[in-house]
Order: C-alpha cells, then structure tokens, then sequence
C-alpha cells in the first residue's frame, strides 16, 4: 500500500514539473497555477493515503478551476491598476517640499525632482524659497510656497 501511494505521489510531481517546464516556456501563469495544483494534490495523496482515481483528478480538476479563476481576476485587478500607476505616477510628488533652485518668474519655473525637470507654476518666488507642490495638472506641477526652511 505504501508503496502504491509514493507511485501516485510520483505521477502528480512528475505532472507538476511537466506543468511548470510548459509555463516556463509559454510564459502565461496559467500552467504555473495547474503545477501548483499538481503539488497540492501529491501532498494530499502522502497525507491522506490511498483514495480512488477520481477523488484525485476531481480534487485536482476543482483546485486548477479556482486558481485559474483567482488568476484571471487578479491579472485583470492588476492590469487595471498598472495602468492607473503608470499615467498617474508624477501624482505621488504632491506634498513633497523642494528649495527653488531658481526663481519663478511671471508665475512659472522649474525644479528639478529626482532625476527630471518640472515645469512648476506658482506665485512668483525668488530662488532659494520653499516650495510644496499643492496639485499635478499634465506635466506641469503647481506649487504653493512655505517659509524659508522645511
């Protein structure tokens, strides 16, 4: 008997690393999620012992169908709020307090954060004024200014 269960605990490993060579190759996730599954259900089979060939491949069947279905959500969770970071990264500098490296004039200017260069409008300010940038609108930054030291 025992050796009956390390033979079945073999074919699912064995099925396991067949599924994530295949996801290694086509790169999809979803094979990925099929050899986890796999895996599941060797431990299982060492677990619980020896049970009817259908108990595993349903197990298997049930446990493959909510992973792709928690995949496919989390893809589509993931994909929509990628593309909300992306367009909306600059987003993250309101609130940040930046000394004018030089002055704003007729209410626009330039500050440099991290490694680019901002178009800023604001108040006109002479360099060395602290500044806080209040809102984003496109690739303009507009900022509102503080005392001299932050």
């Amino acid at each position: 008997m025992i050796l009956n269960i390390l033979q079945i605990w073999w074919v699912w490993i064995i099925l396991a690393v067949i599924f994530f060579i295949l996801d290694l190759i086509f790169a999809r996730g979803y094979l990925l999620v099929t050899a986890i599954a796999a895996v599941i259900i060797a431990i299982a089979t060492l677990l619980f012992g020896k049970h009817s060939w259908y108990w595993y491949d349903s197990s298997f069947v049930v446990i493959v169908i909510i992973f792709v279905v928690g995949l496919a959500i989390y893809k589509r969770w993931a994909a929509r709020h990628d593309k909300l970071e992306h367009h909306e990264r600059h987003h993250r500098f309101i609130g940040e307090k930046v000394k004018l490296k030089t002055p704003i004039v007729n209410g626009e200017g330039q500050i440099k954060l991290h490694d680019t260069i901002w178009i800023i409008k604001g108040e006109d300010m002479p360099s060395g004024s602290t500044v806080e940038i209040t809102a984003v609108d496109g690739v303009i930054l507009h900022v509102k200014a503080l005392s001299a030291d932050f």
